[in-house]
């Protein structure tokens, strides 16, 4: 395989001196070099012996492609494949069972820095190559993927077709210059348009047949689970609690500032569900990273002692999805834990930046990424704030810290609160949005 880098770093520095960058030029260049080494023969058989997946996306995103991982595994089932995913999925992504290896791609660098792109991604072919694959499924939406597909040396690649792209996602790359890298192009399937749905859109062109919507899964060990029994049994006997306590999730974090309705609205929130008739039985459990304990600590200052049992930044994602397991809600911020808490089948009531005058379809982030298959409250602002009118983006908010969110009210949410319940008792599923 000398000659194959031989030539991408020949490619490399053409692009270096040039300043332009020709995928056609690429495949035109490395074909006959990837034929020359084995990579273009197609196999006796009628199907692929090693699979390459390819997710470059976030917690909430791996959450969502699950349903995908079960059905080509359940496909191909005699077949070799192996997962690249984003470093903040690697936590949950090494308990699923559907994949045979899993590689963390952890690369960190400006997405605009096409050179640094180029650079990583023909270094990080070097640990893909020598697995031959046959068969890549891309389910990024970014650029730098297609490109990933291409020099991993897999001769058939499927992935999305840019035009007609619902989300219009920001990338590294314009992703029409990439997509000649893949060898099939599949468009998104607007049936549905939540995640879920568009990954199995590629399953379904790679098979041949329409799947029904599975609802997604989250994995964790039987020693994270008996973990999590004994962190609530041992807190409750601790804080002198009831003996049976009604668990709900509480999430004030999250990777998304614009996403984070104040921690003081959320302590007002749980105080004001507490001294509701009944509310006597309810116990929080903040969940969270390192990041969140500020905002933790917050809410634990507005609540009485025996609450309130905050575990933020003392577990893994694992250990957390075997705490959402064991509640029976979660009260939380549009973030990664909130699809764990949809897998665990928790009801959601989530606060969001989108405003009611703005719909949550295929041009909003929050319609491809709401709690799927389970009951969900979304409360929103009527209206966005001064500065956030105009140009609209997928987010629905423009700043990049708590902006239009916090014209949600703690009256509001507790209202929410009282619809998703109702929704719970009529078993409905399908999103509510209420103001």
């Amino acid at each position: 395989m000398e000659r194959i880098f031989k030539t991408l770093q020949r490619l490399y520095q053409e692009t270096v001196a040039t300043k332009n960058f020709s995928a056609a030029h690429w495949v035109q260049t490395l074909e006959p070099v990837f034929a020359a080494n084995g990579f273009r023969s197609s196999r006796q058989e009628n199907r692929p012996h090693r699979i390459l997946l390819l997710h470059d996306a976030g917690m909430g995103d791996f959450v969502n492609l699950s349903p995908s991982l079960r059905e080509i595994r359940q496909a191909f089932p005699a077949s070799e494949i192996t997962l690249v995913i984003y470093t903040r999925s690697r936590d949950l992504a090494m308990a699923c069972p559907y994949v045979d290896r899993v590689i963390v791609n952890e690369r960190a660098f400006d997405w605009s820095d096409l050179l640094a792109l180029l650079r990583w991604d023909i270094q990080f072919a070097e640990d893909l190559l020598p697995l031959h694959y046959d068969l890549c499924v891309n389910f990024a939406h970014y650029a730098g993927t297609p490109l990933l597909s291409y020099l991993s040396g897999a001769r058939e690649r499927i992935g999305y077709e840019s035009i007609g792209d619902p989300l219009r996602w920001a990338s590294d790359l314009p992703y029409d210059a990439v997509t000649p890298f893949l060898t099939r192009r599949v468009p998104y399937h607007l049936r549905n348009i939540h995640s879920i749905c568009y990954y199995l859109t590629l399953v379904e062109a790679l098979v041949g047949h329409p799947f029904a919507i599975g609802q997604p899964e989250v994995w964790y060990t039987p020693r994270e689970r008996k973990q999590a029994e004994m962190v609530l049994r041992e807190w409750t006997q601790g804080a002198g609690a009831c003996a049976d306590p009604c668990w709900i999730a509480v999430v004030p974090g999250g990777t998304n500032p614009t996403h984070h309705w104040p921690a003081a609205f959320y302590g007002e929130l749980l105080r004001r569900l507490h001294d509701e008739p009944g509310g006597e039985m309810l116990r929080f459990l903040i969940l969270g990273g390192k990041e969140d304990r500020e905002e933790a600590a917050v809410i634990l200052q507005a609540l009485p002692g025996g609450v309130a049992c905050d575990r933020t930044g003392r577990q893994s994602f694992r250990a957390s999805a075997a705490l959402l397991d064991a509640c029976a809600c979660y009260i939380g911020n549009d973030t990664g834990l909130m699809n764990v808490a949809a897998a665990c089948g928790l009801p959601v009531l989530v606060p969001t930046c989108l405003s009611a005058d703005r719909k949550p379809d295929e041009t909003t982030t929050y319609g491809a990424f709401y709690p799927f298959g389970v009951p969900s409250v979304s409360v929103q602002p009527r209206h966005p704030l001064p500065g956030c009118q105009w140009p609209l983006n997928t987010n629905g908010c423009r700043k990049t810290q708590p902006h239009c969110i916090c014209q949600i009210t703690p009256e509001r949410m507790q209202t929410g609160f009282h619809v998703l319940l109702d929704r719970i008792r009529a078993q409905e599923t399908t999103p509510a949005y209420i103001t």
